[in-house]
Parts: structure tokens; sequence; C-alpha cells
């Protein structure tokens, strides 16, 4: 790791995109915020207990009828030096997938995608 990393967690919603940070990372996340279980807002981890220099962003999930895409790409280019891209294969085919696809493709082809 560089001395300081931060892991972008995003994708599509319900996806598991916080039960990913849970369970690889070992860590109690915030489950939702006024919707219930979905998370509305980032939430930054650190984890500087177990790896030093290391934060997990877990951001909202967005969907075919969210327009937020694009400020949500512009966010992690300023924050992630890696980023975990969360979709479940009967949804890759939508939409919002292919728009994270082109995005990674040709705006952020700088920054890892996992």
């Amino acid at each position: 790791l560089a001395k300081y990393t931060t892991v972008g967690v995003i994708g599509l919603v319900n996806c598991g995109k916080s039960t990913l940070v849970k369970e690889v990372f070992k860590m109690e996340t915030v489950t939702g915020t006024t919707q219930g279980a979905r998370t509305t807002v980032p939430f930054i981890y650190n984890m500087d207990d177990s790896v030093e220099g290391l934060s997990i962003i877990d951001f909202p999930g967005v969907d075919d009828r969210d327009e937020s895409i694009k400020g949500l790409a512009k966010l992690l280019v300023g924050l992630a030096q890696v980023i975990i891209f969360v979709c479940g294969q009967d949804r890759f085919h939508t939409a919002s997938a292919r728009e994270w696809m082109e995005i990674f493709q040709n705006e952020l082809s700088s920054v890892p995608v996992l």
C-alpha cells in the first residue's frame, strides 16, 4: 500500500456494497439512513486498527432512474486510489451499469477498478 490508500466501493442499488465492506474488511457498517437499509450517503471507514493508512468509502447505490452517476464518478476521482464496482450479473446489462463501464474506461482509466 501507499502511505495512505482509499478504496471506493460503488455500484448498483441493493447489490451488496455494504455487505461486501462488512464481510471482506470484517467491520461493522452503518445500515442506511432515512431510507431504511439503503445507504443514502457515502460512509468513510478508517481501517487503521487493522491496516494502517487504509480507508474504505461505502458509496450509495445507483439505478437507472438515478442522475447522480457522473457526480459520484467525479467524487471518486478525487478520493479513491482503488475502486470496487459491485453489480449483480442479473443487472449488468442495465443502463446504469453500462454508464459506469463507460466512465471507468473513459474518465477513470488511471484508477484500478475491481
